[in-house]
């Protein structure tokens, strides 16, 4: 059987990443090898479970921040519009809570 590289990209918070791991363990499991692409925040948090890791630098983000600091910063700008349903939101979205996205 040839073995294989798979790299992961997943979006750099915590549920992305977690659905990420169980999936790569497999992949391990089977004899290949698994590298995930990570923002720098992220350095060696997955190479103590085995993966290799590749990072690089999201200039939009601070560089103090933890790994999912930057996400919770995101949600907290929204968090009053979240029980809000989803026609409601799409009608009236204010475009500068998403400013520091673009």
């Amino acid at each position: 059987m040839p073995s294989f590289h798979v790299l992961f990209i997943p979006l750099d918070t915590y549920g992305h990443i977690n659905s990420c791991i169980g999936i790569a363990e497999k992949i391990i499991q089977l004899g290949h090898q698994v590298t995930f692409a990570l923002e720098k925040a992220w350095l060696g948090k997955l190479a103590k479970c085995g993966f290799n890791e590749i990072t690089y630098v999201d200039p939009s983000r601070d560089p103090n921040q933890g790994p999912n600091d930057h996400w919770t910063k995101s949600i907290d700008m929204i968090a009053e519009t979240l029980p809000e349903d989803s026609l409601y939101k799409a009608q009236h979205q204010n475009a500068k809570e998403f400013e520091e996205f673009n």
